[in-house]
């Protein structure tokens, strides 16, 4: 641990304060490397007024830049880094955002940023997901902003293996580290007076409702079971809600099909739900899942990404497959199909994953 109290130890950049997976790691990491004695800073380009960044520490300081659109955060931060350049050295500085980390290693290198160890990490599978001209323009970032960076931190090793193959001067840059969850903390999120679904069994998905997260497949193989089933609730806001209530009036499936809009604490719907489901088409890896995992024995993820099927007691089924999709949510309601051993090895192997580990394996390599 570093004793030197002199200096602003952490930097965390991010976007906004909307809490998607990649946000909810580096509060996450915030947290608990303030709870090491390490300072940390958090910048955030603009406050939404979303869940993140509410219940921090007095120990964490937290500066809104206060902006209108991203680009002109991007400027603001250059502002931010270049008044600060002279009077903070950070030991790390940590972002998840491809836009913000190519920023943060041109800021590097042009000496507006002090820091010892930039960290970055890879949200999602760039090169997999992107064509033509904005393809273009995400590579031109790695190829210019990257090569400051000290660590770029990949979920998977499919993942990795991409982006090698894409940018080879990252070869000894990268690692790949699983994502982390804090079991207790998710555990404890869960204890409530909560009344959901009117206490009516219910299956529970959750995302940003937009066409890579699959939800109007899972509705569409919702929809192909026959006979009595339990409510399909859909947790999350997005450009799809307009599309996915008509498909839901199409099929005939109001109030057997629930979009519930945004839930900030969305724990108890994934511990009491009869079955929880993750059908995104492709993910850098969905922290969703883990969440789910550790709150219910019964839970099904298409193979959006590389890793799943290493997880114990998780049934991992293709993308975008509406019949398979079907009947893997009727085996499930007919009955669990893993045993006792493989959910306690489920158990252990999410315990495993804990916030303390991330960061000593984020600490290996810096210097």
């Amino acid at each position: 641990m570093i004793q030197d109290t002199n200096i602003e130890n952490v930097l965390i950049v991010t976007p906004n304060n909307l809490q998607g997976g990649s946000d909810l790691l580096l509060e996450e990491l915030a947290l608990e490397f303030s709870a090491q004695g390490y300072k940390v800073t958090i910048v955030c380009f603009m406050d939404l007024s979303g869940p993140g960044w509410k219940n921090l520490p007095e120990s964490i300081h937290l500066r809104f830049l206060n902006v209108g659109s991203y680009y002109i955060g991007i400027l603001k931060l250059l502002g931010y880094l270049f008044f600060q350049r002279n009077n903070v050295k950070y030991k790390i500085c940590l972002s998840t955002n491809v836009h913000l980390n190519a920023t943060l290693g041109i800021a590097k290198q042009i000496g507006l940023l002090n820091v010892q160890n930039l960290i970055v990490r890879e949200s999602t599978p760039i090169f997999n997901r992107y064509k033509g001209l904005e393809l273009f323009l995400y590579r031109m970032r790695y190829l210019v902003g990257y090569r400051s960076i000290d660590q770029v931190i990949c979920q998977t090793k499919k993942m990795e293996a991409t982006l090698l193959k894409e940018i080879p001067f990252l070869q000894s840059k990268s690692r790949v580290l699983l994502n982390p969850i804090n079991v207790e903390k998710v555990f404890n999120a869960t204890i409530s007076n909560l009344v959901i679904n009117n206490n009516k069994p219910y299956i529970v998905a959750a995302g940003r409702l937009m066409k890579l997260k699959g939800f109007h497949l899972l509705i569409d193989a919702y929809h192909a079971i026959d006979g009595e089933k339990p409510d399909l609730l859909i947790l999350g806001e997005g450009e799809e809600h307009a599309h996915l209530t008509k498909q839901i009036e199409t099929l005939g499936l109001q109030g057997k099909v629930i979009l519930k809009g945004h839930e900030r604490n969305p724990f108890p719907y994934y511990r009491n739900a009869v079955l929880a489901v993750v059908c995104s088409e492709i993910e850098g890896f969905p922290n969703t899942i883990l969440q789910m995992l550790a709150l219910n024995n019964s839970c099904i993820c298409t193979a959006c990404c590389d890793g799943l099927n290493e997880i114990p007691a998780l049934w991992v089924i293709p993308t975008k497959d509406v019949y398979i999709l079907q009947k893997a949510i009727e085996k499930f309601l007919h009955r669990n199909p893993f045993s006792a051993d493989e959910l306690e090895e489920k158990n252990n192997y999410l315990n495993g994953l804990s916030i303390q580990n991330y960061i000593k394996q984020l600490q290996l390599n810096l210097v």
